[in-house]
């Protein structure tokens, strides 16, 4: 699963609640991209699994809501 939430800290504070119910009721991290700057949040954030933007790009994702 992919959540795709890349604006900013706020959104993504918002949405750990989120993050952490898929991964406790399924077992598996949900994949998060998000901007390059703000990829230092995955240190202190467990529930997810960050992917930098520039990453995902090149992986060729979509990342257009």
């Amino acid at each position: 699963m992919i959540l795709n939430q890349l604006h900013s800290i706020g959104d993504i504070l918002f949405c750990e609640p989120i993050f952490r119910n898929y991964w406790q009721r399924d077992g598996v991290k949900p994949m998060v991209p998000i901007r390059d700057h703000l990829f230092w949040m995955s240190e202190y954030i467990e529930s997810a699994n960050f992917i930098k933007e520039s990453d995902a790009i090149k992986a060729g994702m979509d990342l257009e809501c």
